[in-house]
């Protein structure tokens, strides 16, 4: 009765794991990585929010902006409108890492797409 109740238990526990792992995934939205490699790049369009940003200079004095991309029309028409900027780096010695920007657990929000724009810099975004 004892080696019974033992087992019934063991597999009581592996099925309370197995359901507890997924309502846990169906729970969690996964996080998205988008790469710019030395070029402008759309990364995706839509509403979302951006968590991390790091990347790698391709050459001296790289550097790389991030816009929501509904405001990237006027960007290039005001360039000094510094509204318009997600965030910004850069590095200026050639092949060393542009540190990592990590906007935390509440992200910054962008409403219709993220667009980089660089050609000196290789940039990967996390966003969900």
């Amino acid at each position: 009765m004892r080696k019974i109740s033992t087992i019934f238990l063991i597999v009581l526990v592996g099925f309370g794991l197995m359901f507890s792992a997924q309502a846990e995934s169906a729970r969690t939205i996964p996080m998205k990585t988008g790469i710019a490699l030395h070029t402008n790049t759309l990364i995706v369009t839509g509403s979302g929010t951006l968590y991390k940003v790091v990347g790698r200079a391709t050459s001296a004095q790289a550097s790389y902006i991030i816009y929501d991309k509904a405001t990237l029309a006027e960007a290039i028409t005001h360039p000094t409108a510094e509204t318009n900027i997600l965030t910004e780096g850069g590095e200026a010695t050639q092949y060393d890492p542009i540190l990592l920007n990590d906007f935390g657990d509440e992200g910054i929000p962008f409403t219709s797409g993220l667009v980089i724009v660089t050609t000196t810099a290789d940039v990967v975004v996390h966003y969900k």
